[in-house]
């Protein structure tokens, strides 16, 4: 039964011909290795990013434990840079992360980004979906999924993430907070994250 609400739950866009560039949401990394959320929604950002020609955008969570974002930084810079990357920095939330690379954009380019291609796993996607739109209300934003049962990691430094239904079920029921009341900008300005190790 949880596997086919995750499946109903999981956004799965249709890739566009072109994306401006693709973000890799962070899912932390122990000392020792990605966690499996990580490297699962990094190999399918970069898949992505190599088959449109396009930079992929990326933070690393900066609540890893001692000498995790060190490891996430290495990892993910030694894949994406084969492609083109835009590192945004230490982020501990989507809606930090999201902020991180609008403000990159607005820095760094002129105009609006037509097209982006999210990738997360399934279980984050709708909540993920309602931070970008919010950041991004003029962009055509495409969401690609990461099955939730196959992201989960009993090492992961985000507790919530270490067992995919309780992930799923934490989703399911915050999501409404951030698209109703308070709503993504009063959530980005208290800026909540996971509770981690």
């Amino acid at each position: 039964m949880f596997k086919l609400l995750a499946r109903k739950w999981a956004l799965n866009d249709p890739l566009p011909v072109k994306a401006d560039f693709v973000v890799c949401i962070s899912f932390g990394s122990t000392s020792e290795y990605l966690t499996i959320g990580s490297t699962n929604v990094m190999n399918r950002a970069y898949d992505i990013a190599h088959t449109r020609h396009c930079p992929v955008y990326w933070g690393v969570f900066s609540e890893n434990p001692v000498g995790g974002s060190g490891h996430e930084i290495e990892v993910k810079a030694r894949i994406f840079n084969q492609v083109g990357s835009v590192f945004v920095g230490n982020v501990s939330s989507t809606t930090e992360e999201c902020e991180a690379i609008r403000e990159y954009w607005n820095i760094h380019i002129e105009g609006e980004p037509t097209t982006i291609v999210v990738v997360t796993d399934g279980a984050h996607s709708r909540r993920a979906r309602i931070v970008w739109k919010h950041f991004f209300p003029n962009t055509d934003i495409r969401f690609r999924s990461i099955p939730a049962e196959s992201c989960a990691d009993l090492f992961s430094p985000m507790r919530l993430q270490r067992g995919w239904r309780r992930w799923l079920l934490f989703n399911i029921i915050f999501t409404p907070l951030y698209k109703y009341r308070p709503g993504v900008a009063w959530i980005a300005k208290h800026n909540f994250h996971q509770p981690t190790v």
